[in-house]
């Protein structure tokens, strides 16, 4: 309500004195920066089961061939963006509590790793792994789909426990822009109208 009665008396002060453009134009850029304070971000999840691989002793030659972990999927709100990222589990699963030595991957890039010997290796209670991922690597994300990969490095099974991806959007900055531009233009017509009406009334 303050908003509005911000914009209200703005609009008020000036009508008189500027074009319709200029008003609008005005009045876009008043609001747009007050609805920065009001962009409300989005959560999105996605959540992988727990995953165990087949059992390889130490005569293998290791690194071993990359197996698929799963997929995850999700949708981005239309005329959102992404802002940030992270992708969280643990190695070790309710099976056993820890895994062979490995690495994990999401669409090629390395997310996650257990070293042979290692906590994760060893531990009797599953070890949580947590990524967070830079503002360029975001771009990985932006179709809606993500291949969860791992390449065993050591002998032994991996063993993943659910694996989650967390997602924060918020609407893009042009859309915001492009609806503020709209209702700019709207007010400042309606306002323009009004005073027109007194206008022929007084005459």
């Amino acid at each position: 309500m303050q908003i509005g009665k911000m914009i209200f008396m703005f609009i008020s002060s000036v009508q008189e004195k500027l074009s319709i453009t200029t008003i609008a134009l005005a009045l876009l850029a008043l609001e747009a920066v007050l609805s920065s304070s009001r962009a409300q971000a989005a959560i999105i999840t996605s959540t992988l089961p727990e995953f165990s691989g087949e059992l390889f002793d130490e005569s293998t030659p290791f690194p071993l061939p990359s197996v698929t972990v799963g997929t995850f999927s999700y949708i981005i709100p239309s005329g959102e963006q992404i802002v940030s990222a992270s992708i969280s589990g643990t190695f070790g699963n309710s099976d056993v509590p820890n895994s062979s030595g490995l690495n994990l991957l999401l669409d090629g890039l390395q997310v996650a790793q257990c070293v042979r010997f290692a906590d994760c290796y060893s531990n009797q209670m599953p070890e949580q792994f947590n990524f967070t991922f830079s503002p360029v690597d975001l771009s990985l994300l932006k179709d809606g789909s993500a291949l969860v990969t791992a390449i065993q490095t050591s002998e032994s099974i991996i063993r993943l426990g659910s694996t989650t991806l967390t997602l924060k959007t918020v609407p893009e900055p042009l859309t915001i822009l492009g609806s503020l531009t709209a209702g700019g233009f709207g007010v400042a017509l309606r306002c323009k109208q009004k005073q027109h009406q007194k206008d022929v009334t007084k005459a």
